[in-house]
């Protein structure tokens, strides 16, 4: 009988340990939670400006993180990592090119070679451009609030292959 509860406790125990290491929430797993995906460090490097640590919107909502920088910048006001399913990235791009047309341009649609399975900046001013990329089954951008257009794309290109990485 001894042997019978020593073996039960056992596999209690592996059962509460595999429990307590294992994730066991959707922002747990790779490619869930934003702000796990890039560190305040990369974002410093990739931008040459401080910045905080990642934040959500909500606890709840892990899909966005925004870092933002610790002093007044006079050109980068925010960056901003949002996931998506996979399949938002295609209908994105046919959505965003057919209201592009419709309205006669105004917004810059530029292909981004070696980033992931897929990828496209979206310029729609001098200080906005948003990176749109695609690896496996999901899809993210990556936004930088301020800086003027060709160094936001290669920072974020920068970001981007970061978030690849860990993957």
């Amino acid at each position: 009988m001894r042997l019978k509860i020593s073996s039960a406790t056992i596999i209690v125990a592996v059962f509460i340990i595999a429990a307590t290491t294992t994730p066991t929430t959707f922002a747990d797993a790779p490619g869930k939670d934003a702000c796990l995906l890039l560190t305040q460090a990369q974002v410093n490097d990739a931008l040459g400006v401080s910045f905080g640590a990642g934040t959500h919107v909500t606890q709840q909502f892990v899909k966005t993180c925004t870092w933002t920088p610790t002093a007044s910048s006079k050109d980068v006001k925010a960056v901003t990592l949002n996931i998506q399913p996979g399949d938002t990235f295609e209908h994105g791009k046919q959505q965003l090119e057919l209201a592009n047309t419709a309205a006669g341009g105004g917004v810059k649609i530029t292909s981004a070679a070696g980033i992931g399975d897929d990828a496209y900046y979206i310029t729609t001013s001098p200080t906005i451009t948003n990176l749109m990329f695609k690896k496996g089954t999901l899809a993210f951008k990556v936004s930088i609030y301020g800086l003027p257009s060709d160094k936001a794309m290669a920072a974020e290109k920068s970001l981007a292959l970061e978030v690849i990485s860990k993957l």
